[in-house]
């Protein structure tokens, strides 16, 4: 049996575990208090955003894309990576859908990491038409989804190209 730290861990278990926040959020038999369902609903949208960013921010390091110098300033740097990426230059292995795919992924992490720093950083957080934490937390949890998927199936296709 592995024991803490014995392996690399999974990433994608802070999805699973905003899937379970947000579903607790989602179907109480009661009424739930309003500051006990805000507080479930910032952790959904911190949960899946940094279980989505690890994943791609390491699989950017497998590809050798980012300079592991610069890990502090990941959060800026990994989205911009993937939307216009650098390593176009591996063009000849890259198909056009996984380019596109990366950028898609890429602009979906800022707007997770910009609804994360209001989840995670506001005191207010002002229920406007462009945002709540209910549709955040539920565009969250679809945008960690997408991502994931997505990035497993880039995973797999440059696995087979090499």
């Amino acid at each position: 049996m592995l024991m803490c730290c014995e392996a690399e861990f999974p990433w994608s278990k802070y999805i699973e575990l905003a899937e379970a926040l947000f579903e607790r959020s989602s179907n109480y038999n009661k009424p739930i208090n309003p500051i006990d369902a805000e507080c479930l609903e910032r952790n959904v949208i911190s949960r899946a955003y940094f279980g989505v960013f690890c994943l791609c921010r390491n699989f950017a390091d497998e590809e050798g894309w980012i300079d592991k110098s610069k890990r502090d300033n990941y959060h800026d740097i990994l989205p911009k990576v993937l939307i216009t990426p650098e390593n176009e230059l591996d063009s000849n292995i890259l198909a056009n859908y996984q380019l596109s795919l990366m950028k898609k992924v890429g602009k979906k992490i800022q707007k997770m990491r910009r609804a994360r720093n209001r989840a995670d950083y506001d005191d207010y957080y002002p229920s406007t038409l462009q945002v709540n934490f209910k549709r955040d937390s539920e565009k969250g949890l679809e945008f960690a989804k997408y991502i994931k998927n997505n990035l497993d199936k880039l995973i797999k296709n440059n696995q087979n190209v090499s």
